[in-house]
């Protein structure tokens, strides 16, 4: 997998970003034991994807509040820095220069990467559950009650290497491994440190 080089790249790195990850907040109300997630997660790892014939890997930041979300993508040195932004129903593709596309986000990602991805719904996965808004198919858990894989909006998620993280008194256990396939497509995120 070759890492992504330079600024030059920025819609590669927003891609990856975008397929993961990656990867992100409504709790599953359609599967029963599921926690709530929180509203409020740091995030920080590596993201892989695979599209057609060409792979990106980057570094990632991922701060969630809410349903807004501030993502930070680098390859090595800190060199081709983006940062995907969404405030309310809409998206900002920014770099260090400035704002580079804002607006709708299948409208944005269509323009400016060639593609779409259900962006509203990788909150959760990145979380370990289906998003709450759409119907989920194959669920597999554990031995332990945790969700392990399941299908959604034409994508199949496979989650990993749970570990439990510490929530104010309590703590929760959350993959550190996220694996989302469909037709052409593959994103791996995996996360070095989770902070809720």
């Amino acid at each position: 997998m070759k890492v992504i080089p330079r600024l030059a790249c920025w819609r590669r790195l927003t891609g990856a970003m975008l397929i993961a990850a990656p990867l992100l907040i409504a709790g599953c109300a359609g599967l029963p034991g599921m926690p709530e997630s929180p509203e409020t997660f740091v995030l920080t790892g590596k993201v892989g994807v695979r599209e057609a014939r060409e792979s990106f890997s980057a570094n990632l930041l991922w701060h969630q509040k809410g349903e807004a979300f501030d993502i930070d993508l680098w390859g090595p040195l800190g060199q081709g820095r983006v940062k995907l932004v969404k405030k309310g129903d809409g998206i900002e593709l920014r770099s260090d220069q400035g704002v580079l596309a804002a607006g709708e986000a299948d409208a944005v990602m269509r323009e400016h990467l060639g593609w779409s991805l259900p962006v509203d719904v990788l909150p959760a996965w990145v979380q370990g559950t289906p998003y709450a808004g759409e119907p989920a198919e194959a669920v597999v858990r554990d031995a332990d009650g945790r969700l392990t894989g399941f299908s959604q909006l034409g994508w199949a998620v496979v989650l990993e290497r749970y570990q439990a993280i510490q929530d104010g008194a309590s703590a929760r256990d959350l993959p550190t491994r996220i694996t989302a396939t469909r037709e052409g497509a593959r994103v791996r995120l995996v996360v070095s440190e989770w902070r809720l």
